[in-house]
């Protein structure tokens, strides 16, 4: 007689790649694969554009992503088609691996939209940013927890964000979120979001950090989020904190078009 067995299908899981290379502004690597694909619209701007794409619609339990963009001479500003989400896993974490080298005198503005996090979603992620000396960077990230219209709170689950900054080799920039169990609770600590469930995160490296410090300090008393700036050694970082992302949004709006000295990415204008 046999003994009835239950099995478990394994689900179908999303992954994608995208590998992308310049010289002297003219591609020298361009690779997509599965759910990750890339978009260079026409500008006329000193940076060209990269539009990362996920047409898997978002990011959840054992997907696996991983994002490659180097620079050698040249002035690109990266960027995402829409806010990525990361929704409610059943089982597995998420990974998603991004490596960003900015060699010999280039320019990268990293600036992917925003980054929502649903209730239970398990998400492990790690940014590496290999730079040079006589390079330049302004690196943005958005971290919204739950949905504000929707009145969601992010209860349970897990979102691990380890960042790695070298200058030639050398460490210079290090940081590590770990949230979970009740993310909604820590949040409300004051060495969490104090409240808060919108953070946005914008480091600038490079010979012109103090500069654009200089530029940024007097719009500060202007906005309504929490704002925290720090500069040490060619390196600018600015915290904004706020529970309603529109207003979010607004203020970052506003301090990259003083950071950059240029328009804002297409796709954020639309």
């Amino acid at each position: 007689m046999m003994t009835n067995l239950q099995t478990t299908k394994a689900l179908q899981r999303a992954r994608g790649v995208a590998d992308l290379a310049f010289d002297k502004q003219q591609i020298a690597r361009m690779y997509q694969a599965g759910s990750s694909k890339i978009l260079l619209p026409k500008t006329y701007t000193p940076l060209k554009e990269a539009v990362l794409i996920n047409t898997a619609g978002g990011i959840t339990g054992g997907d696996k992503f991983e994002i490659k963009l180097n620079l050698t001479s040249s002035k690109i500003v990266a960027t995402t088609q829409t806010a990525e989400r990361l929704y409610n896993s059943i089982g597995s974490t998420a990974k998603v691996n991004i490596h960003l080298t900015i060699d010999k005198e280039s320019t990268l503005h990293w600036l992917p939209q925003e980054t929502i996090v649903f209730d239970g979603a398990l998400i492990d992620r790690n940014i590496r940013v290999d730079m040079a000396t006589t390079s330049n960077v302004v690196f943005l990230e958005t971290i919204i927890f739950g949905r504000q219209a929707m009145g969601e709170i992010v209860q349970s689950g897990e979102f691990k964000d380890n960042w790695r900054f070298y200058r030639d080799g050398t460490l210079f920039h290090s940081e590590v979120v770990s949230l979970k169990s009740d993310i909604s609770q820590l949040l409300k600590e004051c060495a969490g979001g104090n409240g808060t469930t919108s953070l946005s995160t914008i480091i600038v490296a490079g010979k012109k950090a103090e500069y654009k410090k200089n530029k940024v300090m007097p719009l500060v008393d202007r906005f309504k989020s929490t704002f925290g700036i720090s500069y040490w050694v060619e390196k600018l970082v600015v915290r904004v904190l706020n529970s309603d992302p529109s207003i979010l949004r607004k203020e970052i709006n506003v301090l990259l078009q003083e950071l950059l000295e240029q328009p804002l990415p297409q796709v954020w204008q639309t």
